[in-house]
């Protein structure tokens, strides 16, 4: 890692640098400490450079992965909390991984929805994510959500071929991946087909918790504890209502209201509470699905597919695919970054 260019995303705190996540609420904030997979990285000999983004961007390819695919940098941290890393991989034709939920720490990470983010990487080369994965994934004190699962040797698996893995196909999130898949199976793969009748509800359950877990984040961010504070507010109820009104775009504000209505009394049980049980029927429509199989393939851009990742807490990993923007997604079994990995490579080595 000595001397590698690394762009990290503009929601994840480096001692001494802006860091407002593209957000007028966060104004010249600086922050006062650095995230734990950044220190990891500068440890290790990395070049941390500025990247700009939002932690509300909902645009298709943010800085980081335009970066990667420019070769303005070699790397990129990034945070995926429905797909934020994936996407944009997709779109710009790299590669991105959303490990495991809790492989790498959060400390540091200005989070959305803290249930569902996770801070991840973007390559041009699946073989490049394998030692960034080493350095930035372990338990960390600073983080209770970080696991204690061993971390390291991410490249086990790369050069291995893929001669008797079972890769699920789940068909109703398969599209355009076909030739890939055709590719593989040559190789000596198993195509398998498989069943996650729960994800066509994944995006509401979705929606609904991330924007309930957002509320709650984003409380904070008031003008007075935190944030900037509006130049009109002339007592305590004015700075928390013009700074908050100031600072927060309508699209944020449209997941604040979603979130405080989800989880208020009247409504808790008949969304929040019914969000949370579907969340655990996507995780274990996964569990049987991986008792038929090792990984499972989907086309990248599936939104339910992408979300469903999230919810379940899984390793998702994005690569290209044939013709540009076709992409397809690796979805592995908990703390399965090294099998992804390797069946990625071997992937890409067919397709160059």
């Amino acid at each position: 890692m000595v001397g590698l260019r690394v762009a990290v995303k503009g929601n994840i705190c480096i001692e001494g640098r802006k860091t407002s996540c593209v957000s007028k609420i966060l104004e010249g904030f600086v922050s006062p400490y650095t995230a734990t997979a950044v220190a990891r990285l500068k440890a290790a000999g990395a070049i941390i450079v500025d990247e700009t983004d939002e932690v509300m961007d909902l645009a298709d390819c943010d800085a980081g992965a335009l970066a990667v695919a420019k070769g303005t940098v070699a790397l990129a941290l990034g945070s995926d909390t429905g797909g934020g890393i994936r996407r944009p991989a997709a779109h710009a034709g790299i590669v991105g991984i959303k490990p495991t939920y809790g492989r790498v720490s959060r400390y540091g990470l200005i989070a959305y929805a803290s249930s569902l983010e996770q801070i991840g990487v973007f390559s041009n080369c699946v073989k490049n994510l394998a030692p960034v994965l080493d350095i930035i994934c372990g338990q960390d004190a600073k983080d209770n959500t970080s696991s204690s699962q061993p971390a390291g040797n991410f490249g086990a698996h790369i050069g291995k071929g893929v001669k008797g893995k079972i890769i699920g196909i789940p068909k109703d999130y398969a599209e355009n991946i076909d030739t890939a898949l055709s590719k593989l199976e040559k190789e000596g793969a198993i195509l398998k087909e498989i069943s996650l009748p729960s994800l066509r509800y994944a995006v509401a359950a979705y929606e609904i918790i991330s924007a309930a877990e957002a509320s709650s984040n984003f409380a904070r961010f008031n003008g007075v504890n935190l944030g900037c504070r509006s130049k009109e507010a002339k007592n305590l109820a004015d700075a928390y209502l013009k700074s908050r009104g100031e600072g927060f775009s309508s699209e944020v504000k449209f997941r604040i209201m979603l979130g405080n209505f989800v989880l208020g009394s009247d409504s808790y049980k008949a969304y929040y509470v019914q969000a949370q049980k579907m969340r655990r029927i996507i995780t274990e429509d996964f569990e049987k699905a991986f008792s038929q199989c090792d990984v499972i393939a989907t086309a990248a851009l599936q939104q339910p597919a992408l979300v469903g990742v999230n919810l379940a807490g899984l390793p998702g990993l994005v690569q290209p695919c044939g013709n540009a923007p076709a992409a397809l997604q690796w979805v592995g079994k908990p703390f399965a970054e090294t099998s992804l990995l390797g069946i990625a490579d071997t992937l890409s080595c067919l397709e160059q």
